[in-house]
């Protein structure tokens, strides 16, 4: 483990590092430019707007108060001592730490050849020992005091300044009492930072870097080398620019353990079925052609759980298909409890996987959480100084008397010597809610933004007025009331954005796209449309049912002149898991045929893309053809299906789709 020397690149390795600076951003998030900071302003409007006429009953949403939505932390160990403790203004694992053991996984992808190593010290009596070489007991003492300046956030944190060069380093120490604290980071700065430490359900980040330069002195492993790194350069001396990188998977899925193969182990639970059922993601690469190999593992044995009685079972594994070449993807299913299970549950596990170098490793375990699904909220939502921050907030403050409102992504330029993460941020937020409509309640999400400029919040994008306004001209829409109709517990999923002020924090800003919103939805004559969207006098008003916070979960745009569908992917045969469906044209459903699938954007240019299954008949290919034919478009057949241009779903006046063909407004 080194800091590297960085070297001048030639002419060809720089279009080399702008190719994959762009193939990274894309994979990440739409790339986004920097952008001045200017005065804050409210979006203007031509008229003032007067309060609207509400079809429905706001409630209270809170984590003391969830209402419809279910709310709940990280799962605890109620019996481990609090070892991560205050330290004047920040936080450090607890001098009396006795450690255990001190496990490393380090992997790395870039356009050179992948790495993978583990490591491990283990204490055999008074003595620790790595690889059966004996480990000064001092430098493990100063891993223990390294773990301090910690300050608590709600996601973990990283910082990527330059292409080509993608390490991901996790540490998993255990305790004489068997506690576990797991260190991350998937940083290409010098020393890696920020570093995360993660315990007992809670995240802190490090940006001072004590505790590379202490796993250093402990382990030496093969870092990969860049081929063609890109180095954009900016930013200040003893400034970090930070995105958030959620949770990893030991928090997100719960478990500890199984660090050589933590970055490919997921699950989730059935409680009806009383089933543990996976994806165990070996190896990929990017963009799915081959090469940018990210993961090592080409071979999975066997996934064995152990039961509350102590019997061992077997997990069912099943290899799933991919067009990646470089894919090795598995599905496990365990059938580990009774079906209709309640309650938290833990099960050590062993998995048994093999290689690209011919290794053959086993790996243990403990899975641990609660079989009942629920929005997982991080303990500290905002760090303390974006909570002081928004003090000041009206509107935020307006907000949260009937919201919980959670940080739900950002890009931060932080001090290194203080922490302070409210110099410069562009941050996305949620605020969850519920109301009652039709004498049932609706729980609904909106997505907007907020910046923060030394300590100052300088834009917030939406008002309780504006929220009002923007749910009643959406529960006003058919089309809406369709899709609430359609599903049996339907959520409204909400997203608000303003032509407003962007922190400029420096490079690596809009990694994760916090803050910045830009929309474009193409003319189509007859049918409403808009050039581009937040612009001075028009705000960004989208939204979707039953999909999710991201704002790229959107499926209808809100414009003066009505509502356009510009996204649809699912069948065309009624599902009630995609509540589209519901309102396809007639036309296009083949009841009595195998679905097709559908896959249409509509923001820019038109077009959509009918996908026959691997199987279908010659006999089908000719019923879907003549029914395509009948369609409006211009198709293009290949075969696996057929391309229509220049055709959108229009929604019409019962809030359903008519298929159109799109004519420009140009004479």
């Amino acid at each position: 483990m080194s800091i590297k020397n960085h070297k001048k690149l030639t002419f060809g390795n720089y279009l080399l590092g702008l190719m994959a600076l762009f193939l990274f951003v894309g994979c990440q998030a739409s790339p986004t430019a920097t952008s001045t900071a200017l005065p804050s302003t409210k979006t203007a409007s031509p008229t003032p707007t007067a309060t609207p006429t509400l079809a429905y009953q706001s409630e209270s949403v809170s984590m003391e108060n969830p209402g419809a939505w279910e709310f709940s932390h990280p799962f605890v160990f109620e019996d481990w001592n609090k070892w991560i403790v205050p330290d004047n203004e920040t936080y450090k694992l607890d001098d009396k730490y006795e450690i255990e053991s001190v496990e490393l996984s380090y992997q790395w992808w870039g356009m050179g050849d992948p790495s993978f190593e583990y490591q491990q010290i283990k204490r055999t009596g008074d003595v620790y020992k790595l690889n059966g070489k004996i480990v000064v007991e001092e430098k493990i003492i100063n891993l223990v005091k390294s773990l301090s300046n910690l300050h608590a956030v709600p996601q973990t944190l990283n910082s990527i300044t330059h292409t080509d060069d993608y390490p991901i380093w996790a540490v998993e120490i255990t305790g004489s009492d068997g506690t576990k604290v797991l260190l991350t980071s998937d940083s290409n700065t010098p020393l890696y930072v920020p570093w995360n430490v993660i315990y007992n359900g809670d995240i802190y980040a490090q940006y001072d870097g004590s505790v590379e330069v202490a796993l250093a002195d402990l382990f030496s492993v093969s870092e990969g080398e860049p081929m063609a790194a890109f180095y954009p350069g900016g930013g200040e001396e003893g400034k970090l620019i930070v995105s958030t990188g959620g949770w990893p998977n030991q928090l997100n899925y719960g478990f500890n353990g199984l660090l050589p193969l933590h970055t490919a182990f997921n699950y989730w639970t059935s409680p009806e079925t009383g089933e543990i059922i996976g994806v165990f993601d070996g190896r990929s690469s990017i963009g799915g052609f081959g090469n940018m190999v990210i993961g090592s593992i080409d071979n999975l044995e066997w996934i064995i759980l152990q039961k509350d009685d102590g019997s061992k079972i077997n997990c069912d594994i099943e290899t799933l298909e991919s067009d990646d070449p470089s894919a090795k993807q598995w599905k496990f299913t365990c059938l580990i409890a009774e079906p209709n299970v309640i309650g938290s549950y833990y099960y050590p596990i062993k998995v048994t996987f093999g290689t690209d170098k011919g290794e053959r490793i086993t790996s243990e375990g403990n899975l641990f959480g609660y079989w009942q699904h629920g929005i997982k909220l991080s303990k500290t939502i905002f760090p303390l100084e974006i909570s002081d921050s928004l003090k000041d907030s009206e509107e935020f403050k307006k907000l949260a008397e009937n919201h919980q409102i959670i940080l739900y992504s950002f890009d931060a330029q932080v001090d290194q010597s203080t922490g302070n993460l409210s110099e410069g941020m562009n941050a996305d937020v949620v605020l969850l809610g519920q109301i009652v409509y039709k004498e049932k309640t609706l729980p609904y999400s909106v997505t907007t933004s907020m910046g923060i400029e030394n300590g100052q919040v300088i834009r917030w994008d939406i008002s309780e007025l504006e929220l009002q306004d923007l749910i009643t001209d959406i529960l006003n829409q058919n089309i809406t009331n369709n899709l609430l109709e359609a599903g049996q517990n339907p959520a409204l999923n909400l997203y608000y954005f303003e032509a407003n002020t962007y922190v400029d924090i420096g490079y690596s800003e809009g990694m994760t796209s916090s803050g910045r919103n830009w929309f474009r939805l193409d003319e189509c004559k007859g049918y409403p449309w808009i050039e581009e969207l937040p612009n001075k006098t028009t705000a960004l008003r989208e939204f979707a049912v039953n999909r999710g916070w991201r704002k790229f979960d959107s499926q209808f745009v809100l414009i003066d002149d009505g509502v356009r569908l510009y996204d649809y992917s699912g069948t065309n045969l009624v599902d009630e898991n995609n509540l589209l469906s519901v309102l396809l044209p007639k036309e296009i459903m083949t009841s009595d045929m195998p679905p097709l699938e559908i896959r249409g954007h509509f923001g820019y240019g038109f077009y959509m893309f009918l996908v026959w299954e691997d199987d279908v008949t010659q006999e089908e290919i000719e019923a879907y053809t003549t029914m395509i034919n009948n369609l409006p478009g211009k198709k293009e057949f290949f075969d696996w299906g057929v391309k229509i241009e220049d055709v959108i779903f229009a929604v019409n006046e019962d809030g359903n789709f008519n298929m159109v063909e799109c004519k420009s407004l140009q004479p």
